[in-house]
């Protein structure tokens, strides 16, 4: 990109005003959606040196940032690996996304062990295992239900008309005892029974009265004939 007479000079001007230098990328999150991994970059002697005097195997730009961390500076690499360690990506995702793949497989082996070799790893496997030959218990039986017992429904004798409700009938004798009445059916459908009044013992009729005998008069004497004579008075 530049000469190397501009080179040196370049690298210089740029070590001189470079402050911080932030990057980013969006990994596959687990369970759906992304997560922004970064990685940052600040202005020290070491950071300086770096950019002026170039990379070799004793000084590497990656090397300066781990060492910065207490500044808040940080790699792609310790990022994805505290998500790992946090279990928001998988490994497969940490591996694909970092800068420095065997340097990554080193350390998400250290953090795998470590997760195999805490107290609480070990208690869900003995627990894993125990429940495992632990024999199932046996369902307990259950009772047949009983069926409740259906009372018969009454039917409206007369379909698609309401039913009247019955009104109590009077003895129509007093001191003899009623007998049962027969429900009458309605004889025309159609038309809603009227309710039946109650019957009031009727008042009894008066003893009849004895007729008195008539005599017969005797005969009146019949008057004589009148004889007209002619020719007037």
């Amino acid at each position: 990109m530049f000469n190397p007479e501009e080179e040196k000079q370049v690298r210089e001007r740029l070590a001189e005003t470079l402050r911080y230098v932030v990057s980013q990328r969006l990994v596959p999150k687990e369970g759906g959606g992304r997560l922004l991994v970064t990685e940052l970059l600040g202005s020290n002697m070491r950071s300086r040196e770096a950019i002026a005097l170039g990379e070799n195997e004793n000084r590497r730009l990656s090397d300066v940032i781990e060492a910065g961390s207490t500044g808040g500076w940080h790699t792609f690499e310790q990022s994805l690996l505290k998500a790992y360690e946090e279990k928001m990506v998988t490994e497969e995702t940490a591996l694909l996304y970092c800068v420095n793949r065997n340097q990554m497989r080193q350390r998400i082996d250290v953090v795998n062990k470590r997760r195999d070799s805490s107290p609480s790893a070990s208690t869900l496997k003995m627990k894993s295992a125990e429940e495992a030959h632990k024999p199932r218990p046996t369902p307990p039986s259950m009772a047949p239900a009983q069926t409740p017992e259906m009372k018969p429904m009454q039917m409206n004798p007369a379909p698609g008309v309401p039913a009247q409700p019955r009104v109590p009938q009077m003895n129509p004798t007093p001191g003899i005892p009623g007998q049962p009445r027969v429900p009458q059916m309605n004889p025309n459908p159609g038309v809603p029974a009227q309710p039946r009044m109650p019957q009031m013992n009727p008042v009894p009729a008066a003893p009849a009265q004895p007729k008195p005998l008539l005599v017969n008069p005797a005969p009146a004497a019949s008057a004589p004939p009148l004889h007209m004579k002619p020719g007037g008075v």
